[in-house]
């Protein structure tokens, strides 16, 4: 788990395997155990393309998406063609 000051403004970084970086990204961080509803995802932005895939990244703290002190899922949504893969990539704490 990542742990990150609520004072702070910094990206979440989450590994994409395959990805090519051109893709529409998405990503939402909600309540531990719960799945992203419509109005949660938040339109991310890719880090620098890999052979191996792309970081899906989305900025926050106070200067970005502010959802304040908590224990948070992460989740990343790839709009890629036919297929929208959307998983768990784990847990950021921010206190």
């Amino acid at each position: 788990m990542v742990t990150i000051s609520a004072l702070s403004t910094v990206y979440i970084k989450v590994h994409v395997e395959g990805a090519g970086g051109g893709e529409d990204v998405h990503m939402a961080l909600v309540p531990p155990g719960t799945t992203p509803e419509q109005g949660d995802w938040q339109p991310a932005e890719w880090d620098t393309p890999t052979s191996r895939g792309c970081a899906a990244r989305l900025l926050v703290g106070p200067a970005g998406h502010n959802v304040g002190a908590g224990t948070w899922d992460t989740w990343v949504k790839v709009e890629a063609g036919p297929e929208i893969p959307a998983f768990n990539s784990g847990q950021v704490n921010i206190i």
